[in-house]
């Protein structure tokens, strides 16, 4: 009986030590695709950081035409609301002019009376 006994825990044994292979494959493995997937993401990470470059490089260029632009764009504005200053103020002023002397003939229209 003690044989059978020794027998029966040698191939637990054994059973035992393929399954740590196995885990020792398996944790081996897992280290080898970690590493492949660090190796991987440093790549991207390099990538990424230089499509943020060539973007900022980009935005530099943009900024300084939506400058130019709008400050050609201001100047165009100024330049036609200055003439239509000018206008509104000597419409104002005959409007004021206009009122004055209505008021003139109204007042001497009533005195006349």
């Amino acid at each position: 009986m003690p044989e059978a006994q020794f027998a029966r825990i040698d191939k637990r044994f054994a059973r035992i030590d393929q399954r740590l292979d196995g885990l020792t494959t398996s944790v081996a493995d897992l280290k080898t695709g970690l590493d492949d997937t660090n190796r991987h993401m440093r790549v991207f990470y390099e990538d990424v950081k230089g499509d943020i470059r060539m973007l900022a490089e980009h935005l530099a260029g943009l900024d300084a035409r939506m400058a130019r632009g709008f400050l050609e764009l201001r100047q165009e504005l100024a330049s036609h609301l200055l003439p239509r200053d000018a206008a509104l103020r000597d419409v104002a002023g005959r409007v004021t002019d206009h009122e004055r002397r209505i008021g003139a003939l109204e007042q001497a229209r009533v005195q006349g009376r």
